[in-house]
């Protein structure tokens, strides 16, 4: 059996015995942050993921519905027609690392029973794991389009660009691109007609009009009933309008509304004499350990991380996460033959999905 000494002595660390390790201090990023413990209890984090050779993660969104023909009693001509209902998405996988080393000053010193380089290397790997965790929960929120995140996550941010508010209407007007579709209004074609007075997305029209557009509910909008528009007054406007549209056009509840923490601060102050947030009974977020509260049928949840002065509606069956390893964060080890130093690192190598846009809702200041 091989000792703790002949591990200290050996040039590659124990695999089976860090590798555990780290995965056990890894578990504690699905308790604290919401979207990462919510989609591991819904199954939406994958792990392993093999994509046929594919370099980066591809699906087909549908995004036009079939026409019907109206016809009469006499005898007509139908028509066969092939109709392209889908069109192709795909976003790159990203990574991420963090490296650390041992000098063999430091492993001779730890060759005592009381002090050995397995003790050494799980306390610095439990505090690298604990560093990368908290570090890649942030991730989920980055805008990986951008030519200073181009290496980073493609997150929630990368697919909510508006360019003002759509003509008279209290959302924005989506100008962005998502998994390599546009999420612009009639881009993919099709017609809306908006109910009188009003713009999108009131009213009805073709499903390819809004098939890859996100809801972004303008909560300083000039249009809601509140004296001062300001979060504090038109949060609950704004709500029930983010709710009331998004079940309407994608016919998807949103399973959570997660807002910035001084935004959940301010909407709690507005309701000191009113008191009608009810706190979660059991919901599926409150036995995954979050203890959210309620505001007209859906659960309002708030965490660190989530940018300023922002909110958003999820969808957790509509999301995931995929590994391309088999955990989520994997060590690898070697020595430096230059120096003796042993190095470890630490990796991930992950895709996230939102299965479309138009599935998912934001709340922020346009106006």
């Amino acid at each position: 059996m091989a000792t703790t000494e002949h591990i200290a002595a050996t040039p590659r660390l124990e695999a089976t015995t860090i590798n555990a390790w780290i995965k056990k201090k890894c578990e504690p990023i699905y308790r604290k942050r919401i979207i990462f413990g919510m989609m591991k209890a819904k199954g939406r984090i994958l792990m392993n993921v093999r994509e046929n050779g594919a370099k980066a993660l591809q699906w087909l969104p549908r995004f036009r519905r079939r026409d019907i023909t109206p016809g009469d009693a006499t005898p007509s001509t139908r028509t066969f027609t092939p109709t392209n209902v889908y069109k192709q998405a795909s976003i790159p996988y990203r990574t991420y690392w963090m490296g650390e080393t041992i000098s063999k000053a430091e492993r001779l010193m730890q060759q005592r029973a009381d002090s050995t380089l397995v003790n050494l290397v799980t306390t610095l790997s439990g505090q690298m794991t604990e560093d990368f965790t908290d570090a890649l929960c942030d991730e989920i929120y980055v805008d990986g389009y951008t030519s200073a995140n181009s290496k980073r996550l493609i997150g929630l941010e990368s697919m909510f660009g508006v360019n003002g508010c759509v003509s008279n209407s209290p959302v924005g007007d989506p100008k962005d691109s998502y998994a390599q579709l546009t999420t612009n209004l009639g881009t993919y074609g099709g017609d809306w007609t908006a109910n009188s007075g009003k713009g999108w997305p009131t009213g009805t029209g073709d499903t390819e009009y809004c098939f890859w557009s996100p809801l972004v509910v303008d909560y300083t909008n000039t249009g809601w009933a509140a004296t001062t528009k300001t979060w504090p007054n038109t949060w609950q406007e704004a709500i029930n309008y983010l709710i009331t549209y998004g079940e309407t056009l994608q016919k998807t509840k949103y399973d959570l509304i997660l807002v910035n923490t001084e935004l959940m601060r301010q909407a709690k102050d507005s309701m000191i004499t009113k008191q009608t947030f009810e706190v979660t009974q059991g919901s599926d977020t409150l036995k995954a350990g979050f203890k959210t509260v309620t505001y007209n049928g859906i659960e309002l949840y708030d965490e660190y991380g989530v940018p300023d002065a922002v909110g958003y509606g999820l969808n957790w069956s509509k999301m995931e996460l995929r590994s391309l390893q088999s955990d989520l964060i994997a060590k690898e080890d070697d020595t430096d033959i230059t120096t003796s130093a042993q190095l470890l690192a630490l990796d991930t190598w992950l895709g996230m999905r939102f299965e479309a846009p138009a599935y998912f809702a934001k709340l922020q200041a346009i106006s």
